[in-house]
C-alpha cells in the first residue's frame, strides 16, 4: 500500500508539473524531446565522421597562453567555449550529445520569450524551427559551435532581460550585457541590442523607451568600431559581426537568415497582428489544429532541409580521411568503391590504400581515376589541400616534403594547432633526427586533454635515441633519406624519377613513376622502366603493365619477335582483341563506341587511353 507521507516532499513540485503538461506545452516539449533524441542517434550513427573531423580541427589546450591568444580577437570568448566543447569531439557520442544539447537548448530559450509574450499555446512547435534549421547546417562538416553558441546567447540574454520587473535595472542590465556579449560573440551582441530595441519599442510604455534604445543603438554601433581602432587589429566586418555563421551554401545562408530573423519578426508580428497571444480562457480541444497544423510544417521543414543538405559522399570522403589517417587501407578501398561519382580526393586516397593493399598494377582501373592528380594533389596553401596531400609524401619516403606540407596546412589553418598534423610534425621531426622540433610540437600535444598519453610516450622516447633507430617506421624512413627531396613550388612526379634513381628498392616510388607516365599517356617513358619491374616481387607482369604494353606495341607496328620478347599472358591478348574488334566496329560513332566499351573494358588502361581527356578531372 502506498504511503502518502512519503510523497509530501514532493507536493510542491505538484503544481510545476501541472504547469508543464499543459495540454500545448506538452506536446511542445514531447516534440523537443523527439528531435533531441533523433538528433543524437542521427550525428552518432549517421554522421559520425563529421563529428570525427570536427574533433581533429583544433587543438584545445590547458594553458593560460591558449586562452590570452583567442581573446585577442573579437568574440574570443566564444572562440574559447566552441573549442572547449569542440575537443569532447575526440569521442564521437560524446560529440553527437553536445549538438543535442544546443539544439535542446535553442527551443527552451524561444519557447521561455514565447511564454513571456503570451504566444506559448498554439505556437508551442513554432520555437522548434530555428532549432531544426541549426540542426540541418551542423551536418555540414565545416559548421562551427561558436555559430550556434552565439545565437543561444543573445537570446538567453534577452529572455533574462525582459524579465527584470525594474525598468532602471533593466536598462543598466541591458547596457552591461550588450557589452559582455560583444566579447563573447559581436554577432550575438548585434542580435540582443536589436531584441532590446524592439521590446522596448513594441512593448513598452515608459517614456524614456527611445531614449534607452538610442542608447542600445549606439553601442551596437560604436563598439565594433572601437574595438577595431584601438584593441583588435582586426578587419571591420570580423568586428561586427565574428560568432555570425559564414558558410559559402546557399541553402545554410537561408537556414541562417531565417534562425536568426526567427525571433525578431515573431515580435512584430505579435505587436502588430491580432489574435497571436494566448488568451487563457479560449482553451478547448480544437485547439490542438494548430500543433498539427505546425507538426506538419516542421516535418516537411525538416525534410526538404535534409534532402537539400545531406549528402552521402560527404560522409563516404570524411570516413575515408579517418581511414587513412589510421592506416585501414581495405576500408579505404571498400568506401572508395561505395562512393558513386568522381572525386580526386578519392581517387588519391583510394590509390594510396590500393599500393598499401598490394592491387594497384593488377586493380587500378577497377576505381575511378581522374587523371594524373589522383596521384598527387597540386600544390596549393591551403588547409585541406595541404594537409591531405602530406599522406603520400610522408608514405613515399619524401620525408621534408611531408613535413612542408604539414606545416603549410597547420599555419593555413583557421582553428590553429591540430592534433593530427602535430603527430605528423613530430614523426617527420623523428624520422630526420630533428629532437628539439620533436618536443616542441610534443609540448603542445601534452597540454591537450585527450593527446597528452600519446605526447608522455614519445617525449620519453626521444630520450633513448637508440631505440628510436630500432622503430620499424623511422628505420624505414631513414632508409630512404635523399640529397634532393625538396619539391616546394613545383609538381611533385619531377622528382620522382630522381628519387627513384636513389633508391630503387622503393617498390611504392616505382609504382607511382610508372602509372604517373601511364596516366599522362607517357608510353615512351614507361617502356624505358618496364624491365625494371623484375627488380621487385610481382609474380608476373602486371595487368596494367600488360596493357600498357600492348598498346605501345600496336601503336609501332611490331613484328611477332618483338611481342614474344614481354610476358604477356593468354588471356591479356584475347581481351585486347576483343577490344580491337569493337573499337573498330563503331569507329564510325564515337558516342556508341564509348558506352559500348565502357560496359564491358571500362577498368583497362585501353578504354583510359583511348577516352580520358583533361576535363575528366571532375573534383565534386
Amino acid at each position: 500500500m502506498l504511503n502518502p507521507k512519503k510523497y509530501l516532499p514532493l507536493a510542491p513540485l505538484l503544481p510545476i508539473v501541472m504547469k508543464i503538461t499543459n495540454q500545448y506545452r506538452l506536446v511542445g516539449w514531447i516534440a523537443a524531446s523527439i528531435i533531441f533524441a533523433a538528433t543524437f542517434v542521427f550525428f552518432l550513427f549517421y554522421c559520425r565522421y563529421q563529428l570525427v573531423y570536427h574533433g581533429q580541427q583544433q587543438l584545445f589546450q590547458y594553458h593560460s597562453f591558449y586562452f590570452h591568444r583567442l581573446i585577442t580577437s573579437p568574440g574570443g570568448f566564444g572562440l574559447y567555449a566552441s573549442n572547449f566543447l569542440l575537443h569532447f569531439f575526440y569521442y564521437p557520442w560524446l560529440g553527437a550529445l553536445i549538438f543535442a544539447v544546443l539544439l535542446l537548448a535553442t527551443y527552451a530559450v524561444i519557447n521561455a520569450i514565447f511564454r513571456h509574450y503570451d504566444i506559448s499555446g498554439r505556437f508551442a512547435l513554432f520555437p522548434l524551427f530555428p532549432a531544426a534549421a541549426y540542426g540541418i547546417m551542423m551536418y555540414d562538416y565545416e559548421f562551427e559551435p561558436v555559430w550556434l553558441l552565439s545565437l543561444v546567447g543573445a537570446l538567453f540574454v534577452f529572455a533574462g532581460y525582459i524579465r527584470i520587473p525594474s525598468a532602471m535595472f533593466r536598462y543598466l542590465t541591458g547596457i552591461i550585457a550588450l557589452i559582455v556579449l560583444y566579447f563573447f560573440a559581436p554577432a550575438a551582441m548585434l542580435l540582443s541590442g536589436v531584441l532590446f530595441i524592439a521590446d522596448e519599442l513594441l512593448f513598452t510604455k515608459n517614456r524614456i523607451k527611445y531614449s534607452i534604445s538610442g542608447i542600445y543603438l549606439f553601442i551596437v554601433g560604436i563598439l565594433p568600431w572601437f574595438s577595431c581602432k584601438i584593441l583588435y587589429t582586426t578587419p571591420w566586418s570580423e568586428a561586427y559581426f565574428a560568432g555570425f555563421p559564414y558558410m559559402e551554401k546557399r541553402i545554410i545562408r537561408l537556414f541562417t537568415g531565417f534562425s536568426w530573423l526567427f525571433v525578431p519578426v515573431m515580435l512584430l508580428c505579435i505587436r502588430f497582428f491580432a489574435g497571436m497571444q494566448t488568451h487563457h480562457a479560449a482553451k478547448g480541444m480544437k485547439g490542438w489544429r494548430w500543433p498539427a497544423l505546425s507538426l506538419t510544417v516542421l516535418s516537411a521543414f525538416l525534410g526538404c532541409g535534409l534532402y537539400r543538405v545531406v549528402d552521402k559522399r560527404i560522409t563516404l570522403m570524411l570516413q575515408m580521411d579517418y581511414e587513412i589517417s589510421c592506416e585501414n587501407w581495405s576500408e579505404v578501398l571498400r568506401l572508395s568503391r561505395q562512393y558513386s561519382t568522381s572525386n580526386r580526393l578519392v581517387t588519391y586516397y583510394t590509390n594510396i590504400a590500393l599500393h598499401k593493399t598490394g592491387q594497384m598494377l593488377d586493380h587500378f582501373f577497377d576505381y575511378r581515376q581522374t587523371g594524373p592528380n589522383g596521384l598527387f594533389l597540386d600544390w596549393n596553401r591551403d588547409y585541406l589541400t595541404a594537409a591531405a596531400g602530406s599522406e603520400v609524401f610522408y608514405h613515399l619516403g619524401f620525408t621534408n616534403e611531408a613535413n612542408h606540407w604539414a606545416f603549410e596546412a597547420l599555419t593555413a589553418s583557421k582553428n590553429g594547432e591540430n592534433p593530427r598534423l602535430l603527430k605528423r610534425l613530430v614523426q617527420t621531426a623523428i624520422i630526420n633526427e630533428d629532437y628539439a622540433f620533436a618536443e616542441k610540437y610534443l609540448r603542445i600535444l601534452k597540454s591537450s586533454l585527450f593527446y597528452r598519453g600519446w605526447a608522455k610516450e614519445h617525449l620519453s622516447l626521444l630520450k633513448d635515441q637508440e631505440h628510436i633507430k630500432n622503430l620499424s617506421w623511422v628505420s624505414e624512413k631513414r632508409s630512404q633519406w635523399v640529397k634532393n627531396d625538396f619539391l616546394s613550388g613545383r609538381k611533385a612526379p619531377a622528382n620522382l624519377p630522381l628519387f627513384f634513381d636513389e633508391h630503387p628498392e622503393n617498390k611504392m616510388a616505382f609504382e607511382y613513376m610508372m602509372m604517373y607516365y601511364l596516366l599522362t599517356k607517357n608510353i615512351s617513358e614507361f617502356m624505358d622502366h618496364i624491365g625494371r619491374t623484375a627488380d621487385y616481387d610481382y609474380k608476373s607482369l602486371p595487368a596494367v603493365f600488360e596493357e600498357a604494353v600492348l598498346v605501345y606495341l600496336n601503336m609501332h607496328e611490331a613484328d611477332r619477335e618483338t611481342y614474344q620478347k614481354y610476358p604477356i599472358k593468354r588471356e591479356t591478348y584475347l581481351r585486347f582483341n576483343d577490344y580491337s574488334e569493337v573499337f573498330q566496329a563503331y569507329s564510325k560513332y564515337p558516342q556508341q563506341q564509348k558506352r559500348a566499351l565502357l560496359k564491358k573494358f571500362g577498368n583497362t588502361y585501353w578504354y583510359y587511353f583511348h577516352f580520358w581527356m583533361p576535363q575528366a578531372n571532375i573534383n565534386e
